[in-house]
């Protein structure tokens, strides 16, 4: 499912980035005040929004390599979850159009 999300992600112009599902992020104090005074989405796609965010005000983004281990509590689901993520990343882009990341 985050292969497809992140390949959706790329054909709608809104990342470059490999993985932008891991949740592993790593902010300057500058950068977390200009990415999260501008965040809207508060779901699964808020990294996605935040690296947008990031890259639209030329902040430089790193990929680093983790070692992640998967939550067995960890739910989503393929159904919901998956046209939520879609929507927001229409979302991210209307919100780009509409100047709400200036």
């Amino acid at each position: 499912m985050g292969r497809c999300f992140n390949t959706l992600e790329k054909v709608l112009g809104v990342t470059v980035f490999k993985d932008t599902q891991c949740g592993f992020k790593g902010f300057t104090a500058a950068a977390a005040e200009c990415c999260f005074a501008r965040q809207t989405i508060n779901r699964f796609s808020f990294d996605a929004e935040l690296l947008y965010i990031a890259h639209k005000h030329g902040l430089k983004v790193m990929e680093l390599p983790v070692r992640w281990l998967n939550s067995p509590k960890s739910r989503v689901n393929p159904l919901t979850d998956a046209s939520r993520m879609f929507f927001d990343l229409l979302v991210i882009r209307t919100n780009d159009l509409a100047g709400r990341y200036r």
